[in-house]
């Protein structure tokens, strides 16, 4: 079984990253289909899917349409926005 960091976040989503070969796969240099979860790390915030779907949701209720890009990148103060 080859080893694996599981990256546990606050949303309670886990994320696998590679860490060693079993000694069959490191011979081939390829992860065998077994996982052993080597250790968890516990992380302080919730993963990238949370954080963005947090924000866009903030951003249907706040009536924000610039997708928190900050006033309509990539147009800043360009052609085609609406003056504010």
């Amino acid at each position: 079984m080859c080893r694996y960091y599981a990256h546990q976040h606050t949303c309670k989503h886990t994320q696998l990253s590679f860490a060693a070969f079993c000694d069959p796969a490191s011979l081939i240099q390829n992860p065998c289909s077994e996982r052993q979860i080597w250790t968890t790390i516990v992380l302080g915030e919730p993963c990238d899917d949370c954080k963005a779907a947090v924000a866009a949701a903030a951003a249907v209720v706040s009536g924000d349409t610039t997708t928190g890009h900050g006033g309509g990148y990539p147009y800043v103060n360009g052609y085609g926005q609406r003056r504010r």
